[in-house]
């Protein structure tokens, strides 16, 4: 089934990331996820991270968004648009504009939740929230 928009993410949602490189495909898991209308995701990746540098050398993407009532496969283009990300430089924030998303359930499928992240230490809590902080005034243009 053929969706036209993408999901809203609930706060703590990872999704999975495929890029492509010479070794060929590579997925993480990745936290630093905003929505940003019902085409666009702007993702947080470390600067200097594998994932990153495969997005500026082939912008092409997949994305798996899994929750309570949705599941929803992307694929798209990525390009950087904050490298880095102010108010997280450590990071770079891409937007990904999907070109293709459909609902991955079947007739008789639900999908009750997702994979979601809990930080450890309240160190590493405040420097997540300070990446999707900074993804939100990035996609609300301040």
């Amino acid at each position: 089934m053929t969706a036209t928009h993408l999901p809203h993410l609930p706060d703590g949602h990872v999704a999975l990331l495929a890029t492509l490189g010479p070794e060929g495909p590579w997925v993480i898991p990745l936290s630093g996820v905003r929505r940003v209308d019902g085409c666009r995701l702007l993702l947080a990746l470390k600067v200097g991270g594998g994932s990153a540098r495969r997005l500026r050398r082939d912008g092409r993407a997949a994305l798996s968004l899994n929750g309570p009532g949705f599941s929803a496969c992307v694929r798209g283009r990525a390009r950087a648009v904050a490298d880095p990300l102010p108010g997280a430089e450590h990071m770079a924030a891409f937007e990904l504009e999907a070109h293709h998303v459909w609902d991955a359930r079947g007739p008789a499928t639900e999908v009750e939740a997702g994979v979601r992240a809990r930080w450890t230490t309240a160190g590493d809590e405040a420097r997540h929230n300070a990446v999707l902080a900074a993804l939100d005034r990035l996609a609300d243009g301040r």
